[in-house]
């Protein structure tokens, strides 16, 4: 089979489409900043996507200000500047906004890296300094002659610097990860270059510093997260040099919060927040011992859709990413968002699996499983109702329903500084949630990659007709560490033994096999991330043929639909509908936008995602 045997693309338009909306119109808080102008005025400035919502809480008023869109360019940090401006990194653009002006420009200094920042921080001569990812070059903005220089990178082996800090002592630090945790000092005179740590320190995690409001930078080491809480071994930072103190003698950072609800500060304003909530449009203060709740009035594109399923009754049920939110869809109804608090804690819910009358699914970030009775009210806490957690399928990919009817498989990529991931196999009730506070934490086998592929990550599951399962990896290391080997594999799981009695590798080069789909002889499907196609025979270790499908683009999760004796494989240019009967492929649409969160087959109808918004295909099953 070979892509040019599909037939010429078919628009959506003349294929019967029906834009079902947007699922959630909401933005998430992705950090902000206190900014204070020389007059002493106060701004909070909270970074949405493609924009910031501006609020004074003394007056209430709520501001919005818009950048151009470039690709994906949500914010991921922010900082408030010496003469008030706030500065954000926001993809690979720094968008520089005057939140009493309410104007916007953004810059480009550097177009080649994924995301432009991941830390920054402001010098005292309000230069803004941020390092890339996943290169950690460091470059250093000055708003006074509005040029931007690039100095040495961070580091040559680790990828997040999640934390900066310039100090009154001419030095900046740098804490980062997470293959191989370090302190960085750098003193921009002269050039100099240090780690804090030994080298035998130098293990799995992450380095932490920050500004305290005296000046002095604090840092620790002994983090296993990006976003340290608890208790840690603190020192004090100061002319390229670390001196150990105790937990009493640390100051107060200028950044409140952690992860994407980090709130730079570098004077206290008037007035205190308490709580933000921006996918819900609120903010609560307290301004001269009075709290207030005041709503954030702002227009939203909606959240963009996670990879979403069918229900037993013929709905939709999914969630989207940033912000989490759990949503429903009926035939002939609007889409239902049903808010945070159902998942609340979750990055989203990223693959889904029926089990009997419930659904199984796996969840982003922290491995979790969820059971979900689509019959039942929605819950917070009890429906869907987390079961079971696992750090080794972080990034969960797969899930299946074993035929035995007892079983759920759920596998994918590890935690930060992992080179591979794990398989969980957890027993499941039969047709039954559990009661609150249940957990089947000690009713799942977990399988490290070590006993399944090593430094590999399984992100695509089938199951043969005996029962076997089959499973196809990425060599990909989305928490930090580096790859080992650039091909990725397929390997077969003894049920009744849970053990790999074959492992093999395809197709050279070939880094992720995204999506697989087992056809009624038992020959498998797979498709790469990037839009290879391969069909095997994965018991003889045989490549049958292979295509190129990669002009239509990448492939998402939840990305190749069985449904009956077809597929339906969902790229981000192109759907595809593959006969697994008689080996051919049919090109049968191609979107106007990228389609990026998978579908679901629901009656005749294909249900597909672009970006926020919910589509039907009709009549193509």
């Amino acid at each position: 089979m070979a892509a040019n045997s599909a037939t010429d693309p078919t628009s959506l338009t003349n294929l019967g489409v029906t834009d079902l909306g947007i699922a959630v119109h909401a933005d998430e808080l992705r950090t902000g900043a206190i900014c204070t102008n020389p007059a002493g005025e106060a701004r909070l400035v909270l970074c949405a996507r493609s924009s910031v919502v501006i609020v004074d809480p003394m007056t209430g008023a709520v501001d919005q200000v818009r950048w151009q869109r470039h690709g994906a360019d949500d914010p991921f940090i922010s900082v408030g500047g010496t003469d008030g401006r706030f500065w954000a990194a926001a993809g690979h653009l720094l968008v520089e906004v005057d939140p009493f002006a309410l104007t916007v420009r953004t810059h480009s200094p550097c177009d080649d890296e994924a995301i432009l920042a991941m830390g920054m921080t402001v010098d005292p001569q309000g230069r803004i300094w941020f390092a890339t990812y996943p290169s950690t070059r460091l470059f250093c903005h000055d708003p006074a002659t509005d040029t931007t220089t690039e100095h040495p990178r961070i580091s040559t082996t680790e990828h997040y610097v999640s934390h900066l800090a310039f100090g009154t002592d001419g030095w900046l630090y740098a804490g980062l990860g997470t293959h191989r945790k370090d302190l960085i000092a750098y003193h921009p005179a002269t050039g100099e270059r240090r780690s804090l740590l030994a080298d035998a320190d130098r293990v799995k995690g992450s380095g932490y510093v920050h500004l305290g409001r005296d000046g002095q930078v604090y840092g620790h080491s002994d983090s296993v997260t990006l976003h340290p809480t608890g208790e840690h071994e603190w020192f004090r930072l100061r002319h390229g040099a670390m001196t150990p103190i105790g937990a009493d003698q640390v100051a107060e950072s200028i950044v409140a919060g952690a992860g994407f609800r980090r709130i730079h500060a570098r004077v206290k304003p008037r007035w205190e927040i308490v709580d933000i909530q921006l996918p819900d449009h609120r903010l609560v203060v307290t301004i001269e011992g009075e709290q207030r709740t005041l709503d954030l009035p702002y227009t939203s594109a909606g959240a963009n859709l996670s990879p979403f399923t069918a229900t037993p009754d013929g709905g939709v049920v999914g969630t989207t990413n940033h912000p989490s939110r759990l949503w429903t869809w009926r035939d002939g109804r609007p889409v239902i968002d049903h808010g945070s608090d159902a998942i609340r804690g979750v990055g989203n819910i990223c693959a889904w699996a029926q089990a009997g009358e419930l659904l199984a699914g796996a969840a982003y970030a922290g491995g979790m499983f969820y059971l979900y009775d689509p019959r039942r009210p929605i819950v917070a806490g009890e429906n869907p109702i987390e079961l079971a957690r696992f750090e080794e399928v972080h990034r969960p990919r797969a899930i299946l329903a074993h035929p035995d009817g007892d079983h759920v498989v759920w596998s994918g990529y590890g935690g930060y500084g992992d080179t591979g991931g794990g398989i969980a196999i957890t027993a499941v009730p039969a047709d039954q949630l559990p009661p609150p506070g249940s957990s089947l934490q000690d009713h799942t086998v977990l399988l490290p990659h070590t006993d399944v592929a090593p430094d590999e990550s399984p992100v695509a599951l089938g199951v043969l007709g005996d029962g076997t399962v089959v499973g196809a990896t990425s060599i990909e290391t989305p928490g930090g560490a580096d790859p080992v080997g650039d091909t990725g594999s397929v390997f077969l799981l003894d049920w009744t033994s849970r053990t790999v009695t074959h492992h093999w590798r395809p197709v050279p080069g070939v880094r992720s096999w995204n999506e697989l789909v087992v056809a009624p002889d038992d020959t498998v499907h797979l498709v790469s991330s990037d839009g290879h196609h391969a069909h095997v025979d994965p018991r003889a270790q045989r490549v049958l043929t292979t295509s190129d499908w990669t002009a239509h683009g990448n492939l998402g999760v939840n990305a190749l639909i069985r449904h009956g004796a077809h597929a339906f494989v969902i790229q981000s240019n192109a759907v595809i509908r593959l006969d697994l009967t008689t080996d051919t492929a049919t090109l049968i649409a191609v979107p106007s936008e990228p389609l990026r969160a998978g579908g679901a087959v629901v009656g005749a109808d294909l249900i597909v995602g672009s970006g926020s918004r919910l589509l039907r295909l009709r009549d193509v099953a």
